[in-house]
């Protein structure tokens, strides 16, 4: 880990603003995604990939950038403080809500990981519904259980949003959750 940390210490500012950014976003993102994000001019945003790339850290994918290792993300995220890591999730978030098809599953992590409760929650519920579409129902599970862990936040959440997440549950096989969900919907 130390060694790691030195070689990101060892970054000009620009190119350890565009590392730290990176890592909140599970490691890898597009370069217009980048570009949204990172508020930083053209010419010196090519400059920090550029050194970022060749410190090892990074590498050039097909459309962006990623970390070399998972481990080197890990690390890097780590080294962050609190308030930064939320900084960095709400940017990210912040960025991706403007895309035109947002992932709405990340969406909602990364505003859960902002601490933007009011945001993630609509988004999860979003993401479960085009997951069940989807027949993916793993993901629908986890967007659900997100979705009803900010239940607060919710304007529809009550037996409908209950009824359609134990439902979700049993189809991705977990009869524990789908009947704890049920029967948090008919009390």
């Amino acid at each position: 880990a130390e060694a790691v940390l030195a070689r990101a210490a060892r970054l000009e500012d620009a190119a350890r603003v565009l590392v730290d950014q990176l890592c909140v976003a599970d490691g890898k993102m597009s370069h217009e995604l980048v570009t949204a994000t990172v508020e930083l001019p053209e010419d010196l945003l090519l400059r920090a990939a550029r050194q970022a790339v060749e410190s090892g850290l990074l590498a050039a994918t097909r459309d962006g950038y990623a970390f070399s290792h998972e481990l080197l993300r890990q690390v890097v995220y780590a080294a962050l403080l609190p308030g930064e890591q939320r900084r960095l999730h709400r940017r990210l978030a912040a960025a991706m809500a403007r895309e035109a098809s947002p992932h709405h599953g990340h969406l909602a992590q990364q505003w859960q990981l902002a601490g933007c409760p009011e945001f993630a929650a609509p988004e999860a519920v979003i993401a479960a519904r085009a997951a069940v579409r989807a027949r993916a129902y793993p993901e629908a599970l986890r967007c659900y259980a997100l979705a009803l862990s900010l239940a607060e936040w919710l304007p529809e959440e009550g037996p409908g949003l209950l009824e359609e997440a134990a439902q979700a549950a049993s189809w991705a096989k977990d009869p524990a959750r789908a009947a704890g969900w049920a029967a948090d919907a008919i009390a």
